[in-house]
């Protein structure tokens, strides 16, 4: 149970005693209703068990009232008055102090260099030293007037709660109590509802998740199979263009191969018409070459001929003009002979029993008659021959 006397903690604030400083007199002065308030619900809970609720309200008042620290001054550095927050740059030096609209005992912002006066206390949620009881320097002294007449008025209202107490402890107490098991109950069913809540929340959070897990289980095996499609897709893709381009690199050696081949069996006909051409060039040129050499041979036979015809016409006419019948016998009869060719003569002549058959042996000697003739021969003549053949 909380045993807090009255008044306690504001002992040297008698109305009698002057403060040592303005601002720690401001502060017992603003302090003194909720000492009064304080006082009076510590006597009322004295006959109330404690229970969390009430300690813990009773330590939060306490600390807050006894977190803070008096005797500051400063300027006010910045101060937006739209969202009611800024900075009081302190004079002895320290950080600049943060300040809310909460903390100003007046209204209206607060101004750029304004001096003010300021307390300071634990911000419950930062943590940090903040400025509270904020008023302006230049009204301190109607301040000071005003909480002095409020420190005598609510010394008399202490005293005359204090007789009051014993009367209005029972029904305080009474209340007191009814509130806090209310508070309690109402407590206790918030608690109730917002651990429902929460767990409903915990459970929804959770089913969300289990089916956002699932949602993305399930959307990365729908990616993983389609990756899987897709890739084996794309093999079947790459083997396929891989076998065209082996089925195209086949039939292309298969094209090269046929038109190497057609362009050999070409070379080799061009070459064996070429071959054949030279051939028969070949050919053409040894008949050519025959025939020239057959027409210079039958020209020069003829030449020869012709030559000996004229030779043979013009020794005939050489005979005629020495008085001979013939070339022939002038031949035979201009001919030398030796002593064993005449005597052989003479035995053969001797021999013949009849002149005619010795003049006629004398002729042929002589060469005047031809027995076998030579149809080739320039002087052939072939009349008497025909006119053999006619008989």
């Amino acid at each position: 149970m909380m045993d807090l006397p009255p008044l306690a903690f504001l002992q040297d604030a008698d109305v009698g005693c002057q403060p040592q400083h303005p601002s720690q007199h401001q502060l017992k002065m603003r302090l003194l209703p909720a000492a009064i308030t304080l006082s009076s619900l510590a006597s009322t809970l004295a006959f109330v068990p404690s229970t969390p609720l009430s300690s813990l309200r009773s330590a939060s008042s306490l600390s807050r009232l006894f977190s803070a620290t008096s005797d500051v001054t400063g300027t006010v550095k910045w101060y937006n008055a739209e969202r009611g927050f800024g900075f009081i740059a302190i004079d002895d030096g320290g950080a600049d102090m943060y300040v809310h609209a909460t903390g100003l005992t007046f209204d209206g912002p607060l101004i750029e260099n304004e001096r003010v006066g300021f307390t300071t206390e634990i911000d419950a949620r930062t943590n940090k030293p903040k400025a509270v009881a904020v008023v302006r320097v230049g009204e301190e002294e109607d301040v000071v007037n005003t909480e002095a007449e409020e420190e005598s008025d609510a010394v008399a209202a202490a005293a005359k709660m204090n007789e009051e107490e014993d009367r209005t402890k029972q029904a305080e107490a009474k209340a007191a109590a009814d509130k806090a098991e209310e508070d309690a109950r109402i407590k206790a069913e918030a608690e109730a509802k917002a651990a429902k809540a929460e767990k409903e929340r915990i459970a929804a959070e959770a089913k969300a998740a289990e089916e956002a897990l699932i949602a993305e289980e399930a959307r990365l095996a729908k990616e993983a199979e389609e990756a899987r499609i897709a890739k084996e897709k794309e093999e079947a893709r790459i083997a396929a263009e891989a076998k065209a381009a082996e089925e195209a690199r086949i039939a292309e050696e298969a094209r090269l191969a046929k038109e190497a081949e057609e362009a050999r069996i070409a070379k080799e006909k061009e070459e064996a018409r070429i071959a054949a051409e030279a051939k028969a060039a070949e050919e053409a040129r040894i008949a050519e070459e025959a025939r020239l050499a057959k027409e210079a041979e039958e020209a020069r036979i003829a030449k020869e001929k012709e030559e000996a015809r004229i030779a043979a016409e013009k020794a005939e006419e050489d005979a005629k003009a020495r008085g001979y019948p013939s070339v022939a016998i002038m031949k035979a009869r201009m001919q030398p002979k030796s002593e064993s060719e005449e005597a052989s003569l003479s035995s053969k002549y001797a021999a013949m029993s009849s002149l005619g058959e010795r003049a006629f042996a004398i002729l042929i000697d002589l060469g005047m008659v031809d027995i076998n003739p030579d149809p080739d021969a320039v002087d052939f003549d072939s009349s008497a021959y025909a006119e053999d053949d006619d008989e």
